[in-house]
């Protein structure tokens, strides 16, 4: 084979490989066009978020059904997930996202990956905290949520609202004698122990109370001191 023979076979080599290469389809993934119109995914994303909403709503009046509030706030979008493909697609992507933050960080690049620390932990311990029936807590943090109704519903730190005559009092022990995590300071009944917990039990007593919530009843004033701790211990 003559050199110029050789140089156009060469040619001829690379032009049939090149149009192979460009009809051939690509191995990598491609992004995925969203089948799901934009105003409608905006609506559905607006009735996930209201949805939630009402699910809080119903926790935090604190009535009998209270514990499936936060459920309630996951089943539409937990529907959305089982139904459209569309969104399976964004959580999965929205998740990979945010565990790449986890891994760069782990491996000391980065910023600390909150968005993380809230989907994959807190958010699933709070949820978790509040379904379920159970109560665990002592005399010692008894005046917390009773002295954020006061404050929200009167502006003082005096609760003598919850010791009125007739009313099963929430301070007192059977003998009439104030329960040790309660005194009487010049006429006014206030918490024994002082009040670091208070402005915590606000952020929810305070939601509480334009809930519509009945903030003088015992086993409700109960539940948003456990919604309380929920809070808490899911952002610590």
């Amino acid at each position: 084979m003559t050199e110029d023979e050789s140089s156009s076979w060469s040619a001829s080599v690379w032009v049939r490989d090149a149009g192979v290469g460009k009809s051939r389809p690509s191995r990598q993934f491609s992004e995925r066009q969203p089948r799901v119109r934009p105003k409608l995914r905006l609506s559905l994303d607006l009735a996930s978020l209201l949805w939630a909403a009402m699910g809080m709503v119903i926790c935090l009046k604190a009535g009998s059904n209270a514990r499936f509030g936060p459920i309630l706030s996951l089943a539409l979008p937990a529907g959305r997930f089982w139904v459209s493909a569309e969104y399976r697609w964004r959580v999965r992507a929205e998740a990979s996202r945010i565990w790449g933050q986890v891994v760069d960080f782990s491996a000391g690049r980065g910023p600390i990956p909150w968005a993380a620390a809230l989907a994959f932990v807190s958010l699933p311990f709070f949820v978790l905290d509040l379904c379920h029936g159970g109560f665990l807590g002592t005399f010692d943090t008894r005046p917390v949520i009773p002295t954020a109704v006061s404050l929200v519903r009167e502006g003082n730190w005096d609760l003598g609202e919850f010791d009125q005559p007739g009313t099963r009092s929430l301070l007192r022990e059977s003998d009439g004698q104030f329960r040790y995590c309660f005194q009487e300071v010049r006429g006014r009944i206030v918490s024994t122990y002082p009040s670091g917990m208070v402005p915590f039990a606000l952020t929810v007593v305070a939601p509480a109370y334009l809930c519509g919530a009945n903030l003088d009843s015992p086993r409700s004033l109960q539940y948003l001191e456990k919604v309380t701790a929920a809070l808490v211990a899911s952002l610590v």
